[in-house]
């Protein structure tokens, strides 16, 4: 089998620079690093909590169109109700229907 090419290593120093220094400016980037994940967990967390709001607003949303569904619902079974008892039908001229 043959050995994988693409194995991690450590960063090459760079030339005429002191170790001292390259593990200074690794630490910084290191940090700068860290930091930057801590600001995008916040803002996933964020992101996180206003979807949960979304949600939330949408089911309210579903449970009044629900709501004026079934209202609406019962007002059409009326209107027919109505009409039956009038003797009169939907497909005809006369006034009020």
């Amino acid at each position: 089998m043959a050995k994988s090419k693409h194995s991690i290593r450590a960063p090459r120093i760079p030339p005429k620079e002191k170790p001292a220094i390259t593990i200074a400016m690794q630490a910084k980037q290191i940090d700068l690093l860290l930091d930057r994940c801590a600001e995008l967990r916040v803002d996933c967390d964020k992101l996180q909590s206003q979807s949960e709001i979304k949600d939330g607003l949408l089911q309210e949303q579903r449970e009044q169109y629900t709501d004026l569904s079934d209202a609406y619902s019962r007002l059409s079974g009326w209107q027919d109700c109505a009409r039956e008892m009038l003797g009169t039908r939907l497909d005809t001229t006369a006034p009020g229907s």
